[in-house]
């Protein structure tokens, strides 16, 4: 258990070397049946902020079983593998209207707010239609993706019908970001 602590410890470490404009630090994605037994429920990132993956069915980032010491959520996932208008494979997340508060020194204001959709994996032909993602009052998508021109061209479709298109460094995307997807969900706003 000890080893996952110090493997999370040095990947927030890596992370922590290349500041943000924001100021904000590397989020902490987690949840609470999931930290205690794995991660033995260490507060040791308790000063990182919180998007607890919780699937109460409740859009409310204040309603929340609380996991590693973390005073708030930033970011709740509320469902996963839901769909919504018809349209199916989505995580359902609700960002705090407080998060922006937390910002220690702001450079200049987050504008991922509100309700959203995790896209994982898009699938060519029954990807979500962007204009009806905007029509449900999603303001912005999740793209958990490796960097393709069929997922470059569906980015630039969300952004033309209103919709952040937004990046995840993770494991599926092997440490590649899409060059027009802004990574803002974690605080990068300089647009890489």
């Amino acid at each position: 258990m000890q080893s996952r602590v110090d493997e999370l410890r040095d990947a927030f470490e890596l992370c922590d070397q290349f500041p943000t404009r924001s100021g904000l630090k590397t989020m902490l994605y987690s949840a609470s049946w999931f930290w205690g037994p794995y991660m033995g429920s260490t507060t040791v990132f308790s000063d990182r902020p919180g998007w607890g993956a919780l699937y109460d069915g409740r859009a409310d980032p204040g309603v929340w079983t609380p996991f590693a010491g973390l005073r708030s959520l930033a970011i709740k996932q509320y469902a996963g593998t839901s769909t919504l208008a018809g349209v199916g494979n989505l995580d359902l997340n609700v960002l705090a209207d407080d998060y922006l508060a937390i910002r220690p020194t702001p450079r200049r204001p987050l504008t991922l707010k509100g309700p959203g959709v995790d896209l994982d994996p898009l699938v060519a032909g029954a990807d979500p239609d962007p204009a009806t993602l905007a029509r449900l009052g999603l303001t912005w998508a999740r793209l958990v993706e490796r960097d393709t021109p069929q997922v470059r061209a569906y980015a630039d479709a969300l952004t033309a019908a209103g919709v952040i298109p937004v990046g995840v460094v993770t494991g599926e995307t092997q440490g590649r970001i899409l060059p027009n997807v802004r990574i803002k969900i974690f605080g990068n706003e300089d647009g890489r």
